[in-house]
């Protein structure tokens, strides 16, 4: 009779998960790394707003409309297999841009980093969600690692570049961060377990036994489960979006308005990511304790309240703090979301990650669009107008909450 995981399978799982989380703090700094040296595009390449601008935003674009087809190749090749091939698809196109000689080049090669990356994210968070069962921990929890790790990252990578300045210019940055990329991608390919290698911990044998698991299972029931993978995106895209747009609002805000200069800034964001990485570390057990769609509406709210003290507070002290507010509850609503996804999806979860991916990732698109634009003619309002959108998630999420209860209760 199996009991589940042995202790030293346990071990060998919880050693693996570190691993991977390990792979996705590297593989975010090569990208933080090479933000500093934005402004070089204009000075060195002559590139203009626009330009730039695609560069970015195409990026952000290709990255969610490849998320599916990642989604996809996980299922069908395997997680390990399909995470590698875009960590290593994401290591050309950054080595290549350390080569680059035209603003055009440069467009086409993050056109192609974000393919890398699209076909990645779905597969790594499969990993996790795998790794998490045959760990014996709960997929909530090692999430919250997952984020946490991946903001880590995010937040080494310009203090690397702060340690080395006047060492290494635009080029070397982007050799750096394929380096970076390709330990990642490495990392991945030696150390990762194929998927049929890793059994759920709650029924390992199931499809070895010809019994359905539950991942099967939702494919099976294949409208229920995308609309519940779609709502979750939902979700995540307003959690996006709000911290997108924050991302050039606040400095400009800050600037105009609030008379802070740069550096402060720079340092109030710091925090932030900070808070995002330690609160997210630890936000499995209030995602168990208070369910996916609880968390959801209760850390919308959260950000709803803070959000409106940066609308009606003039005082750099009040909007500091309520950015930070906001900062510390994001990452409960990006750990439930993911939580869900992996639920629905169970140890086959690449689809039902790609097709959340889609969704997730055009609030990073659509965020700072709508932020820059809308600050000059909104002022301080457009936090309430971001508040207005955190509604409309609670409200979802209240709805969906209500909508399964009443579908448990007619089963009963």
């Amino acid at each position: 009779m199996n009991s589940g995981p042995t202790a030293n399978t346990r071990l060998s799982g919880r050693a693996t998960l570190t691993v991977l989380l390990a792979s996705v703090a590297i593989a975010n700094m090569a990208y933080t790394i090479l933000i500093p040296f934005v402004p070089t595009l204009s000075r060195q390449f002559q590139m203009g707003s626009l330009s730039i601008g695609l560069a970015f935003g195409g990026f952000a674009a290709t990255k969610a409309l490849m998320q599916p087809v990642g989604g996809w190749g996980a299922d069908r090749f395997g997680a390990r297999t399909t995470a590698t091939a875009g960590l290593l698809i994401a290591t050309g196109a950054t080595g290549l841009l350390a080569v680059a000689e035209s603003g055009s080049q440069i467009v086409m090669l993050r056109l192609i980093w974000g393919i890398g990356e699209g076909l990645a994210i779905p597969a790594l968070y499969q990993l996790a969600n795998i790794l998490s069962r045959r760990a014996g921990v709960e997929p909530a929890r090692a999430l919250g690692w997952f984020g946490a790790a991946a903001v880590a990252g995010m937040t080494a990578g310009p203090g690397l570049v702060a340690i080395m300045s006047g060492i290494i210019d635009f080029r070397a940055a982007f050799l750096i961060g394929a380096g970076l990329t390709a330990c990642s991608a490495v990392l991945i390919a030696y150390s990762m377990p194929r998927l049929d290698e890793v059994p759920s911990a709650d029924s390992p044998r199931d499809e070895e036994a010809g019994e359905p698991s539950a991942g099967a299972a939702a494919s099976r029931a294949p409208r229920s489960a995308l609309l519940g993978v779609l709502g979750f995106g939902l979700a995540d895209l307003v959690n996006n979006a709000i911290y997108a747009a924050l991302e050039p609002v606040v400095p400009l805000y800050a600037e105009s308005t609030l008379a802070l200069e740069g550096r402060t800034v720079s340092i109030i964001f710091f925090i932030g990511l900070g808070l995002f990485a330690v609160v997210a570390a630890f936000a499995g057990g209030p995602v168990a304790k208070w369910g996916y769609k609880g968390t959801i509406a209760g850390t919308f709210g959260v950000q709803i309240a803070a959000l409106l003290v940066c609308t009606w507070s003039s005082s750099p002290v009040a909007f500091t703090l309520a950015f930070w507010v906001v900062m510390a509850a994001q990452p409960l609503v990006y750990v439930a979301v993911r939580a869900g996804v992996a639920e629905i999806g169970r140890t086959r979860s690449g689809r039902a990650f790609g097709w959340f991916g889609l969704v997730s990732d055009l609030g990073w698109v659509l965020g700072p669009i709508a932020g820059s634009t809308l600050l000059p003619n909104l002022g301080p309002d457009l936090f309430a107008a971001m508040a207005g959108c955190a509604v409309a998630a609670v409200v979802g999420a209240l709805v969906a909450t209500l909508a399964e209860r009443r579908r448990e209760a007619a089963k009963t």
